[in-house]
């Protein structure tokens, strides 16, 4: 396995195993996968992306996202120019996982 390959492996075990994780903690498995994606990737995703890339509805990414939001590990974000949310980690998201 390259390291192309090996680093695709890895992120995707990674999104799994925190969605599980925050299944286990009484959140939807998605709300961990999106937030383990804003982990890993270090970047603010586009809505329509974080969607495309798991492979659900957008419905389903703007109930995690909400959730997320409100929780506040994650924050949105406008592009000018776009008409899409984007969304990044917030800046206490470590701080507010552990409350």
């Amino acid at each position: 396995m390259d390291g192309e390959q090996g680093t695709a492996a890895v992120r995707e075990a990674f999104i799994e195993r925190m969605g599980v994780i925050a299944q286990a903690d009484g959140m939807p498995r998605m709300s961990g996968q999106i937030f383990a994606m804003l982990v890993f990737d270090g970047e603010a995703l586009a809505f329509g992306e974080l969607a495309r890339q798991l492979e659900v509805s957008r419905a389903t990414i703007s109930t995690s996202v909400r959730l997320l939001e409100d929780r506040g590990l994650i924050r949105r974000l406008n592009r000018r120019g776009d008409r899409q949310d984007y969304f990044q980690l917030a800046d206490n998201a470590y701080v507010e996982m552990l409350r």
